[in-house]
């Protein structure tokens, strides 16, 4: 009988943790506006050979334009009222285009920026449907822990969501910086392409990276080992629940079980000798017949269907029959390949005619559809059938 596949304390652990990662990612800097961003743009848009002839002409070296950057960057800063030196996704998120950019209304915005602005509200709504899918996943994979729920569920949800997430920073991380190109590239190309600093769009798209912080790049990874961390669990618990059975946790049996043989009928006593003919009447008393002592009661443990058909034991009060599949360990072997290795144990109760049956099985012993609680010792009247496993094997009790 097929159990149902629930996941494993760990997987859940590694795969909430990665999902909370995911929204600390949120805090990081998502673009960096500072004096080092416009170095790396400056590098990146200069040639060796401009940066050599503008340093033999005495011009601007990195650390002048690092300086000049973050004090413009600082003057812009106080007079907005806007942090742009760490920008980060969950800023965005709180804050409308308009509040963040301080216009009063989109009306006010020229056509050049507008594109921007789009942008800035699609990336806005993104932010906001990773952050809650990533709290609705991390509530599934603990719920689904708790309530062992089928382990498919929560793996599939997970893997749908890394893939949405990869899909979300990867185009933010990669396709961005040709976005801003595109609104912002005539703009570059008509104040620097007489210069021959930029000369093509591929060029101002190179130029935005340089702004790129963090965040889009660490969340685009961290989705990516969530898909393969959520593929991995699916195969993992499947090799997990296909292994050997779990070890006997009963007390030890007896080392050397032997079966108890079938019990043998008690002898009768003998009929009483005929009475020789006597001259005299005086009748010849009968021997009366020697007592035999008393048999305790024994129980009756029978294999009924299966690979052991027919084997049997009388069980007394002091024994037990130990099923399972390792004839070290068990003393009723059924070669079977869903039966474990010690699968569970029967004891017989004389004084109510009854069984004590306790499991130890992985894939469970069954009475009338019911599974046993495993190392749970339960009584059963005579006449009860066990079913292991898949039902292949039958055992009768009494």
């Amino acid at each position: 009988m097929n159990q149902k596949k629930t996941m494993n304390l760990w997987q859940m652990l590694v795969l909430v943790i990665l999902s909370a990662i995911l929204l600390v990612t949120m805090f990081l800097p998502a673009y960096t506006f500072n004096g080092k961003s416009f170095v790396k743009m400056y590098n990146k848009m200069m040639s060796s050979e401009i940066k050599e002839l503008a340093d033999q002409l005495g011009g601007i070296g990195e650390d002048a334009i690092e300086e000049q950057a973050d004090k413009a960057i600082d003057e812009l800063e106080e007079r907005y009222g806007v942090v742009l030196s760490s920008i980060t996704p969950f800023r965005i998120m709180t804050h409308s285009a308009e509040s963040f950019f301080g216009i009063d209304s989109e009306d006010d915005v020229e056509d050049e920026a507008s594109g921007l602005l789009k942008a800035y509200t699609i990336q806005r709504i993104f932010f906001w449907m990773v952050y809650i899918m990533a709290v609705i996943v991390i509530l599934i994979l603990i719920l689904g822990f708790c309530l062992k729920w089928a382990k498919y569920i929560s793996l599939i949800i997970s893997i749908v969501y890394g893939l949405f997430g990869t899909i979300v920073f990867g185009m933010f991380q990669f396709h961005g910086p040709s976005v801003l190109a595109k609104n912002l590239g005539s703009e570059m190309l008509e104040n620097f392409g007489y210069l021959g600093l930029v000369s093509s769009n591929s060029k101002v798209t190179d130029c935005m990276s340089a702004f790129f912080g963090t965040a889009f790049l660490a969340a685009f990874f961290i989705c990516i080992f969530l898909i393969i961390l959520s593929v991995a669990s699916i195969f993992v618990g499947n090799a997990q629940q296909k292994s050997d059975p779990e070890p006997w946790s009963d007390p030890v049996p007896d080392p050397n079980p032997i079966p108890w043989p079938e019990p043998t009928p008690a002898p009768q006593p003998e009929p009483a000798p005929v009475p020789r003919p006597v001259p005299r009447p005086e009748p010849i008393p009968v021997p009366q017949p020697v007592p035999q002592p008393q048999q305790p009661p024994m129980g009756q443990v029978k294999c009924t269907k299966g690979v052991a058909l027919g084997q049997g034991f009388s069980l007394p009060e002091d024994r037990k029959v130990v099923v399972g599949k390792n004839s070290q360990s068990a003393n009723m072997v059924l070669a079977h390949p869903n039966v474990s290795k010690v699968h569970c144990s029967i004891r017989y109760k004389a004084a109510t005619n009854s069984y004590i049956v306790k499991d130890h099985s992985l894939n469970g012993t069954f009475v009338n559809g019911v599974r046993l609680q495993k190392d749970v010792a339960m009584e059963f009247p005579a006449g009860t059938v066990l079913k292991l496993a898949d039902g292949s094997n039958e055992i009768t009790l009494g």
